[in-house]
Parts: C-alpha cells; sequence; structure tokens
C-alpha cells in the first residue's frame, strides 16, 4: 500500500467523491477472521508473498452482495500459479 502507484490510486479516488480509504493491517489480515475485518463497500486486494488470498476470497463470499471488488481474487490464483 506504500507503493507509488498504490498511493496515486487512493489519492485519484479520494479525489473523486465522498469515500474513505481503509487499509486493512498485517493483524487483521494475519491473525483475526473474516468476521473481525472491518467492512467496505469497495475492495481492492493484491496478492503478495505471505497474502492469505484464500482468506480474502473467503472476505469477498460473505460481504459479495454488499461489497464491488475492483479486481478479481480468484484471477490472482491463475496469475500467480504460473
Amino acid at each position: 500500500v506504500g507503493g507509488k502507484p498504490m498511493k496515486e490510486l487512493m489519492k485519484r479516488m479520494l479525489a473523486a467523491g465522498d469515500m474513505e480509504w481503509v487499509q486493512f493491517g498485517d493483524d487483521t489480515i494475519l491473525n483475526k477472521p473474516v468476521e473481525e475485518w472491518p467492512r467496505c463497500d469497495a475492495l481492492i486486494a493484491f496478492f503478495s508473498d505471505g497474502f492469505p488470498l484464500e482468506k480474502a476470497e473467503s472476505y469477498v463470499k460473505k460481504y459479495k452482495d454488499s461489497m464491488y471488488v475492483l479486481n478479481s481474487l480468484e484471477a490472482q490464483h491463475w496469475l500467480f500459479c504460473r
């Protein structure tokens, strides 16, 4: 999240309208069940070493009717298993 491209994306999204940017911390992502993750209306998630992709997918599945996913988590499995 600290990278230049992500900061630019965040800046543009915040400038576009009434929204709040919520960053899930490492402790939340790695150690807490998805039921304790913050609720959000839209999600951006990028796979990296140590990122629990399956856990993020279960979060999306749990709230899929009330949340927009900006990038496909399923597609990330395909991209990173090559």
